[in-house]
């Protein structure tokens, strides 16, 4: 998956959540801090990877997989995608 398009829909899924209402963004960029925004957090971050895990048809293992590597959409990519 090309990173433009892994970004679009991360995105969307975070920026159309009504956790997003309190922050009001409409954009993030590869190296936002999604945890500094207000987008991921401790119960977040769970449905984030249940979304990624569908998106990628792959199972994360959160054991492997540090929390620091969903701070940001470019870390994702890399950890996820890339390796």
């Amino acid at each position: 998956m090309e990173k433009s398009v892994f970004k679009e829909h991360v995105e969307k899924f975070l920026l159309n959540d009504v956790t997003n209402e309190e922050s009001q963004l409409t954009a993030i960029d590869y190296n936002t801090n999604l945890w500094d925004a207000g987008l991921v957090d401790s119960f977040r971050i769970m449905e984030l990877i249940l979304f990624l895990e569908d998106l990628l048809g792959k199972e994360i293992s959160v054991e492997s997989n540090f929390i620091s590597n969903f701070h940001t959409v470019d870390a994702m990519y890399r950890t996820l995608v890339q390796k």
